[in-house]
């Protein structure tokens, strides 16, 4: 009885062993792969701007503008932004209440509830009519923490390179959200890059210390008349990534779920 009971108790701790190796294999697997996506999500995007860039010189220059002075606008538009800083002026100096952007939250929640199958078409819907930097980010912001993963039923034969394929790619662990807001940030001609660091999150207590490759999280920073501003869309949609509860999802009024994140992180 008692070679029995090891026998079982040495197979349990094999077979948890096994499990641990595989689940970190597969994690590393899945974070390989992210960042495969966003160094090419990157690269894509500052080629993306200089070309929208490229085109508003021409666009310029149609409309009878000088051709210097479309140069020289041209030039300053296709400079390369500063390094990514903490901004001179607080968040209340671009905006105090965020009432302000109920008609670009509501804009981008009636863009959500359609498909759209190009990164192209997206953007003209999501920032049709909007003017700043600011209302475009926010737009951006809105669409993608309103959507919510766990109640979409995505099709296998979804293309990576498009909204709706991100998306997909997000839920299953193969994309992240920061990189989706890259991309769409670079179609509406805004800078924007990752910055990564550390965050006191599940697993923290007071006075812990953080050691290296732990706590780990990636923030966007975006350009925003001329400064930067972090942008933490994981956290805006966090009421919907931990949602697995299909009950209680069905039990929340669709005007609740999106009420929970007009005051999340922007």
């Amino acid at each position: 009885l008692r070679f029995t009971k090891e026998k079982a108790e040495l197979e349990q701790n094999m077979t948890l062993k096994r499990d641990k190796k595989r689940e970190i294999v597969r994690k590393q697997l899945m974070e390989k792969e992210q960042e495969t996506t966003h160094s090419l999500v990157s690269k894509f995007s500052k080629e993306m701007i200089n070309l929208i860039q490229a085109k508003e010189r021409e666009v310029l220059v149609e409309n009878g503008v000088d051709d210097q002075l479309a140069a020289s606008y041209s030039m300053i538009q296709l400079s390369q932004p500063p390094p990514p800083q903490p901004p001179c002026r607080h968040k209340r100096d671009l905006y105090e209440d965020p009432s302000i952007f109920e008609q670009v939250d509501q804009q981008a929640i009636t863009v959500a509830e359609s498909e759209q199958t190009s990164y192209t078409e997206l953007i003209d819907q999501l920032t049709y009519d909007l003017l700043t930097d600011l209302d475009k980010a926010r737009a951006i912001f809105r669409w993608i923490t309103v959507k919510d993963l766990n109640a979409i039923d995505f099709q296998n034969n979804l293309g990576s390179d498009t909204p709706m394929g991100l998306l997909r790619g997000i839920k299953y662990g193969t994309e992240t959200y920061h990189t989706l807001f890259m991309r769409l940030c670079s179609f509406a001609g805004l800078h924007c890059v990752d910055v990564k660091g550390h965050s006191k999150s599940v697993g923290y207590e007071p006075g812990m210390r953080i050691a290296e490759g732990k706590f780990t999280n990636t923030w966007n920073a975006v350009l925003i008349d001329g400064e930067w501003r972090f942008v933490q869309c994981n956290w805006g949609a966090r009421h919907l990534v931990m949602s697995k509860d299909k009950k209680q999802v069905d039990k929340t009024p669709p005007t609740a779920t999106r009420e929970k994140i007009k005051y999340q992180v922007f």
